[in-house]
């Protein structure tokens, strides 16, 4: 899909999402951004004045917790660079049609930095109903039109049912896959994981 056929919304979105940030700007974040995790892992400094100075950086709220052992899940050059986008406010009103187009251009340029963002993005846009379970480990082979089609069903099911009634449904889907013998590998291990939480929850 190329840019002139996306809608106006969704050409905004990605033109922010993919935006590259002024280097020096996010050079700036990253060392005020390793300020706080030496604070907050080291002892050096405090910890509350660190935050201090990042929020009026970023014009964002910080907490010690994102910098306790960052090393784990990021970087302070990840975390910087995604700081320095203009995040958009999430799109409540999102149409079936906006992220079929949103879903076909990830498939067609995922792998990127700026990946990250765009499921942060979706997942705040459509709580709980959009998961990245349904772009990488699929029960089934979903066009970008069907995956939008099956967020919607989440989300009606969510609003009559709240989240049990959602679990309940990816677990028959879970037991359908794997009762059938042709489920290919990754929504076999999806219905596997399913499964697994389901029990643990439930002990």
């Amino acid at each position: 899909m190329t840019s002139s056929q996306l809608s106006p919304r969704v050409k905004e979105l990605i033109s922010k999402f993919t935006a590259q940030p002024d280097p020096t700007f996010v050079a700036q974040i990253c060392n005020a951004m390793k300020r706080c995790v030496a604070a907050v892992n080291d002892g050096v400094g405090d910890p509350k004045q660190s935050l201090s100075e990042l929020e009026k950086l970023t014009g964002k709220e910080w907490q010690e917790e994102t910098f306790f052992e960052i090393w784990g899940w990021t970087s302070e050059e990840e975390l910087a660079e995604a700081a320095a986008i203009d995040f958009p406010e999430p799109l409540s009103d999102m149409s079936e049609t906006e992220l079929a187009q949103i879903v076909d251009f990830h498939r067609s340029n995922g792998g990127q930095i700026w990946e990250d963002r765009l499921f942060e993005y979706l997942e705040a846009s459509l709580p709980t109903a959009f998961s990245t379970d349904l772009l990488f480990w699929p029960y089934r082979d979903m066009t970008p039109f069907e995956v939008a089609q099956e967020v919607t069903k989440r989300k009606k099911i969510l609003g009559q049912s709240g989240l049990r009634g959602l679990r309940e449904y990816e677990l028959k889907l879970a037991q359908m896959v794997l009762e059938n013998p042709k489920a290919k590998p990754y929504s076999r291990q999806w219905a596997k994981g399913i499964l697994r939480s389901r029990r643990k929850n439930h002990d």
